[in-house]
């Protein structure tokens, strides 16, 4: 088996779904959608079972609602589903590991609303868990470690602006940003991958101190999986404690005595 020609095959595919999609619909929502559901397809055949592939929502204990997410990828055993109506879920941010944007077209104007709709979701606070007691399995990213797992998020486009630009402008709008609350990386199928590159020349989907941004063209959806399933083979979360969520309602439940 050749695992560099099974990747350029389904990159083959993708460009293929794409150039049908266009030929087939008009509507621009529509035909977003329909790459959104070819990249989970992609994903869904490719990460590991106990992770859920969705689209919808991520809400915290405090009340903070993200914008609506293309992927959001969570724990498949420990997420409780709070709604769900046709395609889309409202998640518990404790539950998620990721977030993927997916663009059929990432323009520049197209990345600042990227942006916003990353800070929207790094903002969010991850704090409703059972305590596990003394042992604890930190996460090592970012240059740090985080007891619970830090939401990382991504961009995959369809085509692109040339990678330098997105750099470019990525370096400048969030240069004063802490590193865990920046986009991770770009994926661009016309393009090529926009990775981070470590100062001993390792490529991360996460950037870490003293790292620099740079473009892979050659078998790039195959090192954009690399780089991601790397953190999502490790992703995990202590067990969700629902009963935060409903701290800020001040219940006060009805009951009758006996005896």
């Amino acid at each position: 088996m050749n695992i560099q020609d099974v990747f350029k095959s389904i990159e083959t595919k993708l460009q293929a779904d794409l150039q049908e999609t266009r030929a087939s619909i008009e509507h621009a929502a529509s035909k977003g959608a329909a790459n959104e559901q070819a990249t989970k397809l992609f994903l869904r055949s490719r990460l590991p079972k106990n992770l859920e592939i969705s689209s919808g929502f991520l809400i915290d204990c405090d009340g903070a609602v993200s914008k609506q997410l293309d992927i959001i990828i969570h724990d498949a055993a420990k997420t409780p589903v709070l709604f769900e109506s046709n395609d889309l879920r409202v998640i518990p941010v404790e539950c998620a590991y990721a977030v993927i944007e997916v663009k059929t077209d990432l323009s520049l104007a197209a990345l600042d609303q990227c942006i916003e709709n990353m800070k929207s979701v790094k903002v969010m606070k991850k704090v409703a868990f059972y305590e596990e007691g003394i042992i604890v399995r930190p996460t090592s990213v970012y240059g740090q470690e985080y007891q619970d797992w830090p939401l990382m998020y991504f961009v995959f486009a369809y085509e692109s602006a040339p990678l330098a630009s997105i750099a470019d402008k990525l370096s400048a709008t969030l240069k004063t940003a802490p590193l865990d609350k920046r986009i991770d990386c770009v994926y661009s199928l016309d393009r090529g991958l926009l990775a981070n590159r470590t100062p001993d020349g390792l490529y991360q989907a996460t950037p870490t101190n003293g790292s620099i941004w740079t473009g892979i063209e050659q078998d790039s959806l195959l090192l954009f999986y690399t780089l991601l399933a790397h953190y999502m083979n490790q992703a995990h979360m202590r067990n969700f404690r629902f009963s935060d969520y409903l701290k800020r309602l001040n219940l006060r439940w009805p009951c009758t005595y006996y005896g």
